[in-house]
């Protein structure tokens, strides 16, 4: 079935339905196809939300819609305005998208005003599928403004992941196109792609042709920095299986293979890092998807490390994080955070951006991640009294740090948070019942609550998780019978939606 749609307004909205079985929609412009969607159809009466689809560019033309779809679904299509405000129990400083999926951070870039914040979307379903490029953007890193999607697939493949960097006045973002998608590409190869934005990140020109072509059978994920050294612009990439490989380019359109190495258990979204020492110096360090991460050296060439695999996280909720170019003084990373869906219009959400730097204590290297000092510079002290063996009650309405150190005699921590039981002792973090054990020590405690979203690290080195949180009501109890110093903050109130 098909209809034709006179454009007159710069979206159009498809109800979505998650309950229902995905089909192929595709959209056309005369004999011209301009989409091609997985999308499980609503009706007006029946959907979760509207996927929106920005079409500013087709006004006064007509757009032919076809699918084997009933005729509901065509008749729940509309121009009018669907969108919809953030709802109060979303998080504050954790981005969400207002409908459909995330999952990757990409090109994440600083353009002198503004951060940006790409991501991996899908606007069609609260799954994974269509992989286009969301984007949002933010003056202080915590507080995002979401903005049009700025990439959907096309006949080369769905979008996947890529980077952003900025050259002379113009954002340019490396891609990939990963064919073999969608109908529309079937059986073409992953290549590394180009877009250029001269509007300031607002909207993306994709380039026609692929600057990296096929090396292995998934190559994906590239991520570009310059190298001051060898006065060379640098991209690491995952080929396949275990193996990255490392490209130089002196204009950053032809580029070449100076290294394809394997590291244990690491697999995509590969980032290289010059990390600052906290006592001066610098580290190089190589980072994968899961946290992973290896200390070594790189010469622009090569990089050589001794291959020991260090975890960041202890839990897996936090994926594909990736750094920010355009920041000269400070590394800056953020995280995918994959949290299940429980009704909400959206799935998925960003971490809280971090600061990376690394300590060196007797020969070996910690890597340290501390909240951005924009979150922390944004905190009030909360005044709290304590009475020995006497649970303490706090309203968490507001985004709340706690700062727990346990003293000498420090046995257990119970905390319930919004609903969700928290135990802490020496070698066991427990929540609603799972267990994930401290194999370092435990140092001090820091838990960020927003909203529904529970983020624990210790001592700033090691994050243990991130959690969804029940959310059954307002408040935080605890008790610890004085075997802790607790301090508790909470954002200021201008911050808050």
């Amino acid at each position: 079935m098909e209809r034709i749609y006179s454009i007159v307004n710069d979206y159009l909205y498809f109800p979505i339905n998650p309950e229902k079985e995905e089909k192929c929609m595709e959209i056309y412009e005369g004999d011209t196809k301009l989409f091609e969607f997985k999308i499980p159809a609503g009706d007006k009466e029946n959907n979760l939300f509207y996927g929106k689809l920005p079409v500013k560019e087709y006004k006064t033309q007509k757009l032919t819609i076809s699918g084997d779809f009933p005729s509901s679904f065509f008749e729940g299509i509309t121009q009018e305005i669907k969108d919809e405000k953030r709802k109060e129990q979303r998080p504050a400083i954790h981005y969400t998208s207002t409908n459909g999926w995330i999952n990757d951070p990409n090109g994440l870039v600083f353009d002198g005003t503004n951060y940006h914040l790409y991501y991996q979307y899908n606007p069609f379903n609260i799954r994974w599928q269509n992989m286009s490029w969301g984007h949002a953007i933010s003056k202080d890193l915590l507080h995002w403004q979401e903005q049009d999607p700025v990439m959907f697939p096309d006949e080369d493949g769905t979008i996947f992941s890529g980077c952003g960097i900025k050259k002379d006045e113009k954002l340019m973002f490396y891609y990939t196109a990963a064919g073999d998608g969608l109908k529309w590409s079937n059986n073409k190869p992953f290549v590394q792609k180009l877009a250029i934005s001269h509007d300031g990140g607002k909207t993306l020109e994709k380039q026609p042709h692929p600057i990296v072509g096929p090396i292995g059978k998934d190559t994906r994920d590239p991520k570009i920095f310059w190298h001051q050294e060898t006065k060379a612009y640098i991209m690491i990439i995952y080929i396949e299986g275990n193996e990255f490989g490392i490209l130089r380019s002196t204009d950053l359109y032809n580029w070449e293979i100076t290294q394809r190495f394997e590291l244990e258990k690491a697999w995509e979204c590969p980032d290289l890092l010059k990390v600052p020492l906290e006592n001066g110096g610098h580290k190089w360090m190589f980072w994968s998807a899961d946290g992973f991460y290896y200390w070594g050296d790189f010469d622009g060439y090569k990089f050589t490390t001794d291959g020991r695999r260090h975890e960041a996280y202890m839990g897996t909720n936090q994926y594909a994080a990736q750094t920010y170019s355009g920041i000269e003084d400070r590394i800056i990373q953020v995280p995918w955070l994959r949290l299940e869906n429980t009704g909400e219009p959206y799935t998925g959400a960003m971490g809280i951006p971090r600061e990376l730097s690394c300590l060196e204590k007797e020969g070996e290297y910690l890597l340290i991640q501390k909240p951005i000092k924009e979150l922390t510079q944004s905190l009030t002290e909360k005044t709290i009294t304590n009475t020995k063996n006497a649970k303490t009650e706090i309203n968490a309405q507001e985004v709340i740090v706690m700062d727990i150190e346990p003293q000498e005699e420090f046995q257990k921590l119970t905390v319930n948070i919004k609903g969700s039981e928290i135990t802490i002792t020496k070698d066991l973090f427990t929540i609603d019942d799972k267990n994930y054990p401290i194999v370092h020590n435990l140092g001090k405690i820091q838990m960020i609550v927003d909203n529904n979203i529970l983020e624990v690290s210790l001592s700033n080195d090691i994050i243990i998780g991130v959690y969804k949180l029940q959310n059954t009501h307002n408040n935080i109890t605890y008790e610890h019978n004085n075997t802790v110093k607790m301090q508790v903050y909470m954002l200021e109130e201008k911050w808050q939606h």
